[in-house]
């Protein structure tokens, strides 16, 4: 079985306190005339902000600029340029973490949930990085909140038919640049409460590839699935030339209802039971969210506790963010011989599981 070697996440250099933001907001809000839509209101954006369970985040660029009345055009360079620098440290990063040059990397996969355009942002990542020129590129950009873990997923698949190759999953949000696209709503009034920048990256090795690596968990098993009749859920479109996004306040709701059978599904094949789950690696996009994610599998929310703490000191980064709970996870240095689950729900909506299991004993050669 394929396993990880290393889990790294960075932040961009731009940090904020949560008050922060929500003054700037206030005063962004101030430029837009009132159109009388119940409950849009500065007011209402400092007390979402006061209740989203944030306590700072970091931009790719400064705050002043993320909220800047441009086009999506205009925006959208920015974040592609955003996309490539932070992307190319990221990898850069966790490759030397792991011990692995840049030219023994077989795979690069990668994820953004609103980079855009042609050539795609990860064959810049594949030049700056240093990476070999016939690098297998699988680019799986707009999965959203679930793309760090459609991204391990991927990777298990890829490195079982090539158990010799070290592969690279890499996921890169710089969303907050998309800030300042269109007036207040009730969903920009979330999103601005939430949305943070990030990056991160996992280097996973192949069964005959893993000598002299990190050693970290073996990937299992791994489930996807589409929730029925969700499609209007969550997601984002272009109207004209500006960024709308979607965000059903019925959310919530659906999650308790379809959070559980993804993983009962994976638990089963296995032979475990909700209880042999000792690491929870999970994004749900919200404190509210995590909550209801919790209630759902019947766990308790300290059993997210990974979760809850990337949320509070990065906010929602979409794919970025379980990948910061599981490095964190990793940390932890979880008992040997147990079983963890990495989690996310995203835009479809999409629920994406990987079932770890951690090595029966600690090799000498260090822990990811």
């Amino acid at each position: 079985m394929p396993h990880i070697a290393v889990v790294e996440g960075l932040l961009p250099p731009h940090r904020y306190t949560q008050d922060e933001i929500a003054e700037s907001v206030a005063a962004f809000m101030s430029r837009f005339p009132s159109d009388g839509s119940r409950g849009v209101s500065p007011w209402v954006a400092r007390r979402m902000s006061a209740n989203a369970g944030v306590r700072q985040r970091s931009f790719s660029v400064p705050l002043e600029q993320c909220l800047a009345d441009i086009s999506f055009a205009e925006a959208s360079r920015t974040q592609r340029r955003a996309t490539t620098r932070f992307g190319t440290e990221a990898v850069t990063a966790a490759l030397a973490r792991a011990g692995v040059r840049p030219g023994e990397v077989d795979a690069l996969l990668s994820t953004s949930y609103t980079a855009v355009g042609t050539p795609l942002w990860d064959l810049e990542v594949l030049r700056q990085a240093g990476l070999r020129p016939d690098v297998r590129r699988v680019p799986m950009n707009g999965l959203g909140c679930v793309g760090g873990v459609a991204l391990i997923a991927r990777t298990h698949e890829y490195l079982r038919g090539n158990p010799g190759h070290v592969a690279v999953g890499l996921a890169v949000e710089p969303a907050f640049v998309l800030a300042g696209q269109g007036g207040p709503t009730m969903t920009r009034l979330a999103e601005w409460a939430l949305f943070g920048d990030g990056s991160a990256a996992v280097v996973m090795a192949g069964d005959e590839r893993v000598q002299g690596l990190p050693v970290g968990p073996r990937v299992v098993d791994t489930h996807s699935v589409v929730v029925p009749d969700s499609a209007r859920m969550a997601g984002w479109y272009l109207d004209g030339d500006r960024f709308q996004t979607l965000l059903d306040p019925q959310l919530p709701g659906m999650v308790i209802g379809s959070v559980r059978p993804p993983v009962q599904t994976l638990l089963n094949r296995n032979g475990l039971e909700l209880k042999d789950i000792g690491t929870w690696a999970c994004h749900a996009g919200s404190k509210k969210m995590l909550d209801t994610m919790a209630e759902g599998l019947g766990v308790e929310q300290k059993a997210l506790r990974h979760a809850y703490g990337v949320l509070s000191d990065c906010g929602n980064m979409a794919s970025v963010t379980v990948l910061h709970a599981l490095r964190d996870a990793l940390a932890d240095q979880p008992v040997p011989g147990s079983w963890g689950v990495v989690l996310a729900v995203g835009p479809g909506l999409v629920y994406e599981a990987v079932l770890l299991r951690w090595p029966d004993v600690t090799a000498e050669s260090g822990a990811a």
